[in-house]
């Protein structure tokens, strides 16, 4: 029983350690260098697109912190924009985040789960999800 205990136990560490790596990891400002997009029918694209993402970094594991989203990017001939700020919080080992979109008033706009793909020193790849399509934003640290 002592021994399960203590496997647990460092189980539990190894957990909060790879949490406290990922979010040291992607904490700071961000460059936007790859955009993919695959959609429902499994076609894959590389939209024209640039911007940059900030994330501060988590205080606690089990807290949440702010970020912000600013790319413009062209999809199908269609200039539009990916303008985002809220919170987000690390879950699942620091293989997900959960972002929490607000709006100017600070009320809760969406919900979305981001996998992280990779998280370097210097590069960050995530992927999303929203409507029928599929993203990967590919960035370099600033």
């Amino acid at each position: 029983m002592r021994k399960l205990t203590l496997i647990v136990f460092a189980l539990s560490l190894l957990a909060c350690s790879k949490t406290n790596r990922v979010s040291g990891r992607i904490s700071g400002s961000w460059e936007l260098i790859s955009y993919k997009r695959t959609n429902y029918e499994g076609m894959i694209s590389y939209p024209s697109a640039s911007g940059s993402a900030t994330f501060i970094e988590l205080k606690n594991p089990d807290d949440s912190a702010t970020y912000t989203f600013e790319i413009a990017r062209e999809i199908n001939s269609v200039s539009d924009s990916l303008l985002e700020k809220g919170t987000y919080k690390l879950v699942e080992k620091g293989n997900f985040m959960y972002v929490n979109e607000q709006d100017n008033l600070d009320q809760t706009i969406s919900y979305i789960k981001y996998r992280i793909l990779s998280s370097t020193n210097s590069d960050l790849e995530i992927e999303f999800s929203k409507g029928t399509n599929t993203d990967i934003l590919l960035f370099r640290k600033n």
